[in-house]
């Protein structure tokens, strides 16, 4: 309730709607590591599987971010959702090699 009150004298109802964050859409576990992207960019790039870029990341994490936990595979492939939006929408809607039309 006292955070609500100073949000509605400020913006009325619509002030009392969430607030959306800042970083929504940017990846938390990568910010301070541009070495972390680079490698995962590069593993992408050279057509390496999701899996088998978050076991490298995993492996060398120490290295790159001491102190920090390793990236998930989810956080992996967020930052390469990110990085290729269209290409990943596209190859998520595509049919397996192979497949007859």
């Amino acid at each position: 309730m006292y955070r609500w009150l100073p949000r509605f004298e400020k913006g009325g109802v619509s002030g009392l709607d969430k607030a959306v964050r800042k970083d929504k859409g940017k990846s938390r576990r990568f910010h301070n590591c541009a070495a972390g992207v680079a490698l995962v960019l590069l593993r992408h790039a050279e057509g390496c599987s999701i899996s088998e870029i978050t076991r490298e990341v995993v492996e060398v994490w120490p290295l790159l971010s001491p102190g920090t936990p390793a990236p998930s595979r989810v956080n992996v492939a967020f930052l390469i959702r990110s990085a290729f939006p269209v290409i990943a929408r596209a190859s998520a809607s595509a049919p397996p090699e192979g497949a007859q039309p």
